[in-house]
């Protein structure tokens, strides 16, 4: 079996959730390609390693894995398929760095990945560049939050918002509401309630909207906790 075949096989055993059997496979793989000095299928062994140790909230080993994969390739000569990748890697660190509270490192590792997906510009359908870029303000603003760079927080937010009430497509409205959950929830740690609750309604609205449409969670369990939140703490907001 080659190469290409055995990570399509691990990538099976990722869909189908077999998470110990895929990780057993890229072991051998990894220790293959360190022999062989590393490269491109090294990268490709190590992201799925990190990602992988992700969903197993084997936090501080998944950024382990995830700094080494964004340390194989010299991001100067990637092809557009590999910066894209390279932009996913970048951008899991962040969150895994995040869930960590390593927040200087999360914003890093962030800013990074939104450096190189500007750089994507050109090859990336609009839709999906726009949508790309305001998740990733969003993580970058929380992390912003969690070293207590406010200003600079809300600003991102705000950024991101802006991309987003430009866009439609799916997954959209999911990442406004969150954008807009984390924004008011920034408002009212700063005291301005009226702005808190101006963002948790209009997050309200939205998740709302997508459980009668699906009626699937997590939108209708974020409805209901935001819907206690509006009730709790904006009936008398100044």
């Amino acid at each position: 079996m080659d190469r290409i075949e055995r990570i399509r096989e691990i990538d099976g055993l990722i869909s189908s959730g077999e998470y110990d059997s895929a990780l057993a496979l890229l072991g051998e793989m990894e220790r293959e390609m360190r022999e062989e000095g590393g490269g491109p299928q090294l990268f490709s062994v190590l992201w799925r390693k990190g990602w992988l140790l992700y969903r197993r909230r084997e936090l501080r080993d998944a950024l382990t894995a995830l700094e080494e994969a964004a340390g194989v390739l010299p991001t100067g000569s990637l092809t557009p398929s590999l910066l894209y990748r390279m932009v996913f890697v970048l951008s899991t660190a962040g969150t895994v760095a995040h869930e960590l509270k390593e927040f200087e490192r999360a914003i890093d590792y962030h800013r990074r990945a939104l450096e190189l997906l500007e750089e994507l510009g050109g090859y990336l359908p609009p839709e999906r560049f726009h949508t790309d870029a305001a998740r990733l303000r969003n993580n970058l603003a929380n992390s912003l939050v969690g070293v207590g760079r406010f200003s600079e927080a809300e600003e991102t937010y705000l950024s991101a918002l802006s991309l987003l009430n430009t866009l439609e497509g799916e997954g959209v409205p999911h990442l406004k509401a969150n954008v807009l959950y984390n924004l008011g929830s920034l408002y009212y740690y700063l005291n301005d309630v009226r702005s808190a609750c101006r963002m948790w309604r209009e997050s309200l609205r939205i998740y709302s909207a997508l459980c009668e449409e699906t009626y699937g969670e997590p939108y209708c369990e974020n409805a209901r906790k935001l819907e206690r939140s509006v009730r709790r703490n904006c009936s008398k907001e100044t």
